[in-house]
């Protein structure tokens, strides 16, 4: 099985959801929520995310960099045969 599906408190658990609200307080809940995101330093937001994700980015922009130079080397054999 590639996929799991998780019942809502399950979720909660595993770390997928930061809690479950009912249909009733949605809206009152996810309007104080973005209050509180709005008092975000964004910035600071912004370098703990990049900080977080550096060794993801870094390996991205490898293999990347990998894949070029095959295509390219690919390339150059095709045309000299």
């Amino acid at each position: 099985m590639i996929a799991e599906v998780y019942d809502p408190d399950t979720a909660v658990a595993a770390g997928f959801l930061d809690r479950v609200v009912g249909a009733a307080e949605l809206a009152s809940i996810a309007h104080d929520v973005a209050g509180q995101l709005r008092t975000l330093d964004m910035d600071a937001h912004a370098a703990t995310k990049l900080r977080a994700r550096n060794k993801a980015l870094a390996a991205i922009r490898t293999a990347i960099e990998l894949d070029y130079g095959d295509a390219a080397r690919q390339r150059l054999r095709a045309e000299a045969s």
